[in-house]
C-alpha cells in the first residue's frame, strides 16, 4: 500500500513538473497559422487588388506575443505598390512598441515583410487577426489570362511561454503556413466612353451630333413636359445613365446621359440644355403690350384723315369766305336779343312772386286779427256770465 501511494505522489510530481511545457497545444489544428487572402480572382490591367496577410488562432499564444514577422512575395514584373499601399491592422499598431515595414528585393521577387514588436501586457484579441493588408496595381501591359501569385517568405511568431517581463522566455512556435493565394488577370478593359449617336424625338438639336461634343440645346413649347432621348455608345460594353428628361419646368433643363467606359474608371457626360416655353397667356400678355403703344399713332392718323376730307369742301374765292362771317354776325345778335327777353321775363316772374307774397301777408295778418278779436269777444262775454 505504502508503495502505491508513493508511485502516486511521484507521478503527480512529475505531471506538476511537466506542466508548463504542456501548456503549448500540441496539436497542429491549435497551433498559430498564418494564411493570405485576396479581395478578387480576376482583375484587369490598371486595376487593383488587396492582399491580406492574416494571423489564426491567435488563443494559442498564451502569455503573449514576444515578436512577430511576416513577409509576402509578389510579382514586380506584373504588379506595383507603394509603401502609403501597405496598411498596418489598428490591433496591431495599438498593441505595438514598435512596428517595422519594408519593401526589399530578393531573387528578382519583391519582399514585404512586417515586424511587430508587442506591448508586454498586451495580445491579440480574438481568434483571428488581420496583421497588414497590401493593395497592389496591375501593370498596363499584363496579358490576359495571366496567373498572378501572392505567397509567404518568412513567416516567424515567438511567443512568451512564461510571464516574463524581459522576454526572456520567448519561444518560437512552429507555425502554420497556408499555401499561395492566385488571382487571373483578365482582358484588356475598353476606355471608350462616348456616344455613336443622339437626338430628341420630334426635335432637332442646335448643332450636327459629334462624339466629341457634349453640349447641345433644344426649345419647347409649354405643353411639353418630357422629352424622349435617343442615344448609343460607341462601345457594346459601355453604361449610360439618362437623367432630367422628365418634369420639365419653365426655362432651362438640364438634361444629362452619363457614360461610363467598360472599365469603370473612364467617364464622359452629354448634356443637352431644354427650353420649356412659358404659358400661352404670358405670351399673350407680353404680345399686347406693343398693340397698347401703337394706338397712339392710329389717333394721330385720324385728324389727318379729317382734315385732307374736309380740304376740297374749303370754298376757291374769297368772296364766300365773307358770307359765313356776316352770318356769324347776325346769329350773335339775335342770341343778345334772346337773352335780354329771357332776362326780363324773369324780372317780370319776380315781381310776379313778390305781389303775391305781400297778398298772401296781409290775408294772413287780417285774418290773426279777426281771431283775435273774436277771442277778446268770447272772453269779455265769459266775464259777465260769471258776475
Amino acid at each position: 500500500m505504502r508503495k502505491t501511494v508513493s508511485a502516486v505522489l511521484a507521478a503527480f510530481i512529475m505531471l506538476t513538473a511537466l506542466l508548463p511545457v504542456l501548456t503549448v497545444p500540441a496539436a497542429a489544428d491549435d497551433l498559430p497559422t498564418f494564411s493570405l487572402a485576396v479581395d478578387k480572382t480576376e482583375v484587369h490591367p490598371k486595376q487593383t487588388i488587396t492582399v491580406s496577410v492574416n494571423l489564426k488562432n491567435t488563443d494559442a499564444c498564451l502569455y503573449g506575443i514576444a515578436t512577430l514577422q511576416a513577409a509576402l512575395i509578389y510579382q514586380p514584373e506584373y504588379l506595383t505598390v507603394y509603401e502609403s499601399n501597405i496598411k498596418v491592422n489598428k490591433i496591431i499598431t495599438s498593441l505595438g512598441m514598435d512596428v517595422r515595414t519594408f519593401l526589399n528585393p530578393r531573387n528578382l521577387n519583391n519582399l514585404i515583410e512586417v515586424w511587430v514588436y508587442p506591448k508586454m501586457d498586451e495580445s491579440i484579441p480574438g481568434n483571428t487577426a488581420n496583421i497588414f493588408t497590401v493593395t497592389f496595381t496591375v501593370k498596363e501591359d499584363v496579358p490576359s489570362g495571366t496567373e498572378l501569385q501572392f505567397r509567404f517568405g518568412d513567416a516567424e511568431l515567438f511567443v512568451l511561454t512564461t510571464w516574463k517581463e524581459d522576454k526572456t522566455d520567448a519561444t518560437e512556435l512552429d507555425t502554420l503556413q497556408e499555401g499561395p493565394v492566385t488571382a487571373t488577370v483578365g482582358k484588356v478593359l475598353s476606355e471608350d466612353a462616348t456616344l455613336k449617336s443622339l437626338s430628341v424625338n420630334g426635335y432637332e438639336l442646335n448643332r450636327e451630333f459629334a462624339a466629341n461634343q457634349t453640349s447641345y440645346a433644344i426649345a419647347v413649347p409649354y405643353e411639353v413636359k418630357s422629352v424622349s432621348v435617343n442615344y448609343q455608345t460607341a462601345s457594346e460594353f459601355a453604361s449610360a445613365k439618362l437623367s432630367g428628361n422628365t418634369r420639365l419646368a419653365v426655362g432651362t433643363n438640364a438634361v444629362k446621359i452619363a457614360v461610363t467606359a467598360e472599365d469603370g474608371v473612364t467617364k464622359k457626360t452629354y448634356s443637352i440644355t431644354v427650353t420649356r416655353q412659358p404659358a400661352p397667356e404670358e405670351e399673350s400678355s407680353v404680345v399686347s403690350e406693343p398693340s397698347d403703344v401703337s394706338e397712339p399713332s392710329s389717333d394721330v392718323s385720324n385728324p389727318s384723315e379729317t382734315e385732307s376730307s374736309q380740304t376740297p369742301s374749303e370754298p376757291e374765292s374769297s368772296e364766300p369766305v365773307s358770307e359765313p362771317t356776316s352770318s356769324r354776325d347776325e346769329s350773335d345778335d339775335s342770341y343778345v336779343e334772346a337773352m335780354q327777353r329771357q332776362i326780363d321775363d324773369l324780372k317780370n316772374e319776380n315781381v310776379g312772386l313778390k305781389d303775391r307774397e305781400t297778398a298772401v301777408v296781409i290775408i294772413f295778418s287780417v285774418i290773426s286779427a279777426l281771431l283775435l278779436a273774436a277771442l277778446i269777444i268770447v272772453s269779455v262775454n265769459y266775464k259777465k256770465d260769471i258776475r
